[in-house]
């Protein structure tokens, strides 16, 4: 025998091979398929006699499946207890490398949920349903669309008002221009015009209920000129608000990065 044969081995901790799959044992192994009854020629044989009893005794046991006769031999335990670690940590190394793409985006609908207030998170399952229809038409994020929403109104919670103080619905502060032949109210607003904030008081349009609302908002993005840059931009939040700033939706010099900075606190939906 070779001196190998007698190397200490570690003891088996349980039942030999119980839990074992025969996959897991042949892959740390690296036996070859042997069948039992079948004589290894002396002239092509690569183990010594120990070596080869203790790869039929694994073949066997793989034919067999984990479910059968356990491994008595210390060194065919000694292989399987190998097999079964190599295998837990090839498992492991998997489930981490899977679960990182997961793990990173529920954290970060996790930490957006938990920035937001009761208020505005009643503001966005109120104007959901209208939200994706209307960015499906226009070809945006509806996580823009609602960021677009919660800018122009405060997360609904300064809206445009008539001067009953009835709320206009006007979502995204769009002016009685243009034609306009609807409902109008005057508003305070504020503009900016050399870089200073001034107040005025402009006229508003005025809506009967959310469909209004967000059909005229699809209407006038879709159909203006000015906003096509914003228009077909995904889930980029970025190039829809530079699009809408960069068409004058807005005076405020720095609308588009205000509007991005909300949509940051949406969470997908």
């Amino acid at each position: 025998m070779l001196r190998s044969d007698f190397l200490p081995l570690p003891a088996w901790p349980g039942a030999g091979g119980a839990g074992l799959s025969g996959a897991a044992v042949a892959s740390a192994a690296r036996l070859p398929q042997l069948p039992a009854t079948t004589p290894v020629a002396a002239e092509t044989a690569v183990y010594t006699p120990l070596g080869q009893d203790v790869a039929r005794e694994v073949q066997q046991f793989i034919s067999q499946g984990s479910g059968g006769a356990a491994l008595a031999s210390p060194q065919a335990r000694w292989l399987a207890l190998q097999a079964a670690r190599q295998a837990a940590r090839s498992e492991r190394s998997k489930e981490g490398l899977s679960a990182t793409g997961g793990v990173r985006s529920a954290a970060a609908a996790v930490g957006a949920a938990a920035s937001l207030q009761p208020s505005q998170q009643a503001f966005l399952d109120r104007i959901a349903p209208w939200a994706q229809q209307a960015a499906q038409r226009l070809g945006v994020s509806p996580r823009a669309v609602m960021a677009h929403a919660a800018l122009e109104s405060g997360w609904g919670q300064r809206p445009v008002r008539d001067a009953l103080g009835q709320d206009s619905l006007n979502l995204f502060g769009i002016k009685a221009q243009g034609g306009w032949a609807g409902a109008s109210t005057p508003a305070l607003t504020t503009e900016y015009e050399a870089g200073q904030a001034v107040r005025q008081t402009q006229s508003f349009r005025q809506y009967a209920d959310l469909d209004a609302t967000f059909g005229d908002y699809v209407r006038l993005l879709a159909h203006s000129p000015r906003y096509q840059a914003a228009l077909r931009t995904g889930d980029d939040v970025q190039a829809f608000a530079s699009g809408l700033a960069a068409g004058g939706y807005a005076t405020d010099p720095d609308y588009a990065q205000k509007l991005v900075r909300i949509s940051r606190q949406i969470p997908s939906p």
